[in-house]
């Protein structure tokens, strides 16, 4: 199922779906509690991870266990911490990670979370994290 048609990445956004193949050149978009089982995405229904379910730290965490340094993790705007330490695992294992800066996000606690640790690899505004990925895969 698209969950948008991004005209500025060209890539497919899915929604994640149990068993997935993660692969390149596919955004995910996490609507659910979600997980990355060795190359599969994962459903799950467990208990709530930092008060929140679903929570984007236990998406993050997967993802920098199995990807390390082909994964990308970005923060957008949101309220608490959910998902600055994870990013911050996600980048120290080599990933790219991305948090949405103070003056675009809506609420800038979970991003401003992320920057006050060193998550993010980059800090941008909502609409130029698109042309980001773009050319750090480029490169």
């Amino acid at each position: 199922m698209a969950v948008n048609g991004s005209r500025e990445s060209q890539l497919p956004t899915l929604e994640a779906a149990f068993a997935d193949a993660a692969q390149a050149e596919r955004a995910v978009a996490q609507l659910q509690q979600h997980g990355v089982d060795g190359d599969r995405i994962s459903l799950e229904g467990g208990p709530p991870v930092n008060g929140f379910r679903p929570s984007i730290s236990r998406l993050f965490d997967s993802v920098a266990t199995c990807c390390g340094r082909e994964s990308v993790g970005i923060l957008l705007t949101g309220m608490g911490r959910d998902g600055a330490d994870d990013l911050l695992r996600l980048r120290e294992r080599g990933g790219f990670t991305i948090a949405q800066d103070r003056e675009s996000s809506v609420v800038h606690g979970m991003p401003g979370a992320a920057i006050d640790i060193g998550a993010a690899s980059q800090v941008l505004p909502a609409d130029r994290i698109a042309a980001a990925l773009l050319t750090e895969f480029a490169r």
